[in-house]
């Protein structure tokens, strides 16, 4: 077993494996999708505790499915546009996600979660 010489190597030497690991680590893939201005950039901007999504209020500011990620962080966060009620519009965005998910499916950036944004102050309803 290591011998340190003060409670602080202990510390230094936790840290660096502890970093050593995140840089290792898999990255995880996340796909934001939700209404145009509900804050599916504002979120991916708190998630990664910076401003790498540009937002605006209640207008559409992403144009096409965009992956966002941050050095040393394992985290790929991909941006979609707002789902809009234009069938054209709702066929673009189910293309592009569907091509991101065959393409990256069995491959460390395989999509594994989803995060669906609501404006929780809305009072409509969302429908299928």
């Amino acid at each position: 077993m290591k011998q340190y010489s003060a409670p602080f190597d202990v510390v230094d030497d936790i840290l660096k494996k502890t970093q050593q690991e995140i840089e290792n680590m898999p990255p995880i893939n996340i796909l934001v999708v939700g209404k145009t201005g509900v804050g599916k950039s504002t979120l991916i901007n708190h998630l990664f505790r910076d401003n790498l999504a540009e937002t605006g209020v209640g207008k559409p500011v992403t144009q096409h499915l965009r992956k966002i990620t941050k050095q040393y962080m394992p985290l790929n966060l991909y941006d979609t546009r707002g789902l809009e009620m234009d069938a054209r519009v709702q066929a673009e965005i189910q293309t592009e996600i569907f091509e991101l998910i065959d393409e990256h499916q069995g491959t460390e950036e395989a999509i594994q979660f989803v995060y669906y944004c609501v404006n929780a102050f809305s009072n409509r309803r969302v429908r299928d």
